[in-house]
């Protein structure tokens, strides 16, 4: 059993795959979310629907220790450990499943 990276090495590691990161890119953090997402096996999802020509990403949460997870993963990315949300990456289309 291998095990996975901490969430501080998997959010340098992804810093270092995108290359010139911004830390105030929401895009650039809801692909780290969305990695994150996958490398640790998690059940919350995102789903993206086109409303005209406006793509909306909604993030539907499986529980709260997920959310926190990503939360967390967020705001090591972000550089903000305090402030930053998952609504206001997601432009609250958030959606708790727990």
């Amino acid at each position: 059993m291998s095990s996975k990276k901490s969430f501080e090495q998997f959010v340098q590691d992804m810093i270092q795959k995108i290359g010139d990161f911004d830390s105030g890119n929401h895009n650039q953090i809801k692909e780290i979310i969305r990695k994150a997402i996958d490398y640790y096996d998690l059940k919350t999802v995102e789903r993206v629907e086109e409303v005209g020509n406006k793509r909306i990403e909604t993030l539907y949460l499986a529980s709260m220790a997920e959310e926190n997870m990503l939360l967390k993963l967020a705001r090591i990315a972000s550089g903000n450990e305090n402030g930053i949300g998952l609504e206001v990456i997601y432009d609250s289309s958030v959606v708790r499943k727990h």
